[in-house]
């Protein structure tokens, strides 16, 4: 949410982009979902705030790719990929710590690899970053502090986690989440 207006974005049927704002201090949705323009072949999104924007990764083609939609002038900027030529995605999240995104992703050989945009800076680093684990599935994130937290389903339908501390700049080790939970197939997270 960018200023009491939520933003959703959703894949179509036929893999474009469309977005839909509610305005929460005037009670409504918009009355239809605006298709974006020049996304196609989309298979999974993921956005997170940055006032006043929202910044969007997706894959398509399995590749990554990245847009940020500037709520003031509802204008998005180009859809690109995102530096380090990785291919071969399947799954995508991301987390906002201070000025910079944290882009994780499943590469084709099942590990987590991850990727960093620094807003003040106006820059990607040059390459992905390979932090491991296999069999991954599904992974999603969340902020706390100066950390993000990662969490994944593998192959094996358990759920693990990885956090990575922005400020040194080191992932701990993959752990399994207590509880014997087993057939895990879809996850999300958040922190407060």
């Amino acid at each position: 949410m960018v200023n009491n207006v939520l933003h959703v974005q959703i894949i179509g049927s036929e893999g474009a982009l469309y977005t839909q704002t509610g305005d929460y201090n005037a009670g409504r949705w918009n009355t239809t979902w605006t298709p974006v323009a020049g996304v196609t072949g989309l298979t999974n999104i993921t956005s997170v705030k940055a006032d006043p924007y929202v910044r969007l990764v997706g894959i398509a083609n399995g590749k990554a790719y990245g847009r940020d939609l500037d709520t003031r002038t509802g204008n998005w900027s180009v859809w690109g990929e995102i530096p380090g030529g990785i291919t071969g995605v399947k799954d995508i999240t991301s987390a906002r710590v201070g000025h910079t995104v944290q882009v994780q992703v499943i590469g084709s050989d099942g590990a987590l690899y991850n990727q960093s945009a620094d807003y003040l800076a106006g820059m990607w680093k040059p390459s992905w970053t390979r932090i491991g684990g296999t069999g991954l599935t599904r992974i999603a994130s969340t902020p706390a502090a100066n950390n993000v937290h990662v969490y994944g389903t593998g192959t094996d339908g358990k759920v693990r986690n990885t956090t990575f501390d922005t400020v040194v700049g080191n992932w701990t080790n993959w752990r399994e989440i207590p509880g014997t939970l087993t057939g895990a197939a879809d996850l999300t997270a958040i922190a407060k």
